[in-house]
């Protein structure tokens, strides 16, 4: 990546394994303020609330911001996971909502806050609390990062797990007049204008036999979704949730009792 005299990223610590031109950069490692208030009481107030939302969305608290000083500062990026890709992303009026986790670096033109699938709910709606519930349980996580556009500098990166796709949503529909159903734990992110519903995917006996997930979602709305051929299933709730792995975790404990019963299995 070659800089501009003024131009500044921020990335998360550890992401730039290389830099050259060592005196036109400036390197400052900061807290990932949402704002910058010169009032102490507000400037404390505001690290704190940082703090807890980077926590929700598995990001680092301390953040590593990158200024050139000179023109043609170069740093050199790369993914910090093993089969992981970058993807550029050019914030436009609509929100980006990601993931926990997907975030890898941005113009400090982008600003960030922490979304979730409760948004909207009013007090006593337990119908919609309890449909929100259930789509924060077997949905693509409780906790998302929204991030939107606040100056001219708007480049978002995304760091993907796999092979990244990109389907662009007309009605719901991709641009062959099809729905578009993926298993939560591939879905990377979308736009603001997409949203998403849970559906029953296979029969009970076919769930219970082949250990598959009891929802898909759909996607509805208008706008990009990024989705990875790689799932994130460490840290998925909803296996954790789903009565199929239950019943294999007690079938698996069961095994390594009556294993360790028996008189001529010897190790």
């Amino acid at each position: 990546m070659v800089m501009n005299k003024g131009e500044s990223w921020v990335f998360q610590p550890g992401s730039i394994y290389r830099f050259n031109n060592v005196d036109r950069v400036s390197l400052w490692r900061k807290p990932a303020m949402l704002s910058q208030p010169s009032n102490l009481k507000k400037k404390v107030t505001d690290s704190l609330k940082t703090m807890f939302q980077r926590k929700l969305t598995s990001e680092p608290f301390v953040i590593d911001m990158y200024t050139a000083t000179e023109d043609g500062a170069i740093l050199y990026i790369t993914s910090n996971e093993v089969a992981g890709r970058l993807e550029p992303v050019k914030l436009g009026e609509k929100e980006i909502i990601a993931r926990a986790g997907v975030f890898y670096g941005s113009q400090i033109g982008v600003d960030f806050r922490v979304a979730h699938p409760f948004e909207g709910l009013k007090l006593f709606e337990m119908q919609k609390f309890f449909a929100d519930a259930k789509k924060a349980l077997y949905g693509p996580g409780i906790a998302f990062q929204s991030f939107k556009k606040i100056s001219g500098d708007d480049i978002l990166l995304l760091q993907i797990d796999g092979d990244i796709h990109k389907i662009e949503l007309r009605n719901g529909l991709d641009d062959k007049g099809r729905p578009v159903k993926i298993d939560p734990q591939h879905l990377a992110a979308w736009e603001s204008g997409v949203n998403y519903e849970l559906t029953r995917f296979g029969g009970l006996v076919d769930r219970l036999l082949r250990g598959l997930i009891p929802y898909y979602i759909v996607m509805k709305g208008n706008g990009t979704v990024w989705y990875s051929d790689k799932g994130f299933s460490n840290g998925y709730w909803g296996l954790v949730a789903s009565p199929t792995t239950w019943i294999t975790n007690t079938v698996k404990s069961l095994g390594n009792m009556l294993g360790a019963l028996n008189p001529f299995n010897y190790k």
